[in-house]
């Protein structure tokens, strides 16, 4: 049951009108939105179809069209697609012929097995047995005052504005949601962040075909990998993966 899909989707088109990039790029009708006079970024208007998000700016036309869709954005978008004739590849394909700017991608792994929790990245992060190019990691936990209670933990591993990998505990967020339908027993996300240059990486990629599952674990793979606490051999880059 485990999935891997878009979660986080910005990109910024130039040369093309903020209707046309609803209509033309986005394949949804003008009708389905509201326009609202106030934006983000020093954009000062934007299209909004739920958490389908299109920023502009009438007198800075050189700024181009942003296109934001979040987490919940992407869900919704993706109702929109209809097969193989309307998707996410044929989505970044349109884009790319606009020559667009992929500024943010994020590729979010579901784990509902329990194969992978926070804390357990959390501790060999603190005893350096994480081998990567990063070279940061950060942990935040999130408590209720009254009683102390977590309701939240990540491990974000590298610098926002590059990449991250960041791994959270989805199930205690989910909790604290009184209106959602009974949740999973375990749910950790394990999510690669990727901006600009590695967003753009990541878009070429999802543009030429390749299954989304094989493209994040490959990025995975490629930065970041776990040693054996029982491994002695001093340089920590040869010792054995777990």
């Amino acid at each position: 049951m485990n999935t891997v899909r878009i979660d986080y989707f910005a990109v910024t088109v130039k040369n093309i009108p903020p209707d046309k990039v609803l209509t033309d790029l986005l394949l949804i009708p003008l009708e389905d939105f509201t326009l609202n006079n106030w934006g983000i970024n020093k954009y000062q208007r934007h299209y909004a179809c739920s958490e389908i998000k299109v920023y502009f700016n009438e007198d800075r036309l050189s700024m181009g069209v942003f296109i934001e869709l979040k987490g919940q954005g992407c869900r919704q978008y993706e109702e929109f697609l209809n097969g193989n004739e309307n998707n996410w590849i044929a989505l970044v394909s349109r884009l790319y012929h606009h020559n667009a700017n992929f500024t943010r991608l994020d590729i979010a792994h579901d784990i509902f097995d329990g194969s992978l929790d926070v804390q357990r990245i959390y501790d060999y992060c603190k005893k350096g047995l994480c081998i990567s190019k990063a070279k940061h990691f950060e942990y935040h936990e999130r408590a209720v005052l009254e009683n102390g209670e977590r309701v939240g933990e990540t491990v974000a591993i590298g610098s926002r504005g590059n990449q991250q990998w960041c791994i959270y505990n989805k199930l205690l967020e989910k909790k604290l949601d009184k209106d959602l339908p009974e949740t999973p027993s375990s749910w950790t996300r394990a999510e690669l962040r990727c901006w600009q240059e590695k967003a753009n990486l990541l878009a070429k990629q999802i543009k030429d075909g390749r299954p989304l599952k094989e493209i994040y674990f490959e990025a995975i793979n490629g930065h970041y990998r776990f040693v054996s606490p029982r491994d002695t051999d001093s340089n920590r880059w040869r010792r054995k993966n777990v």
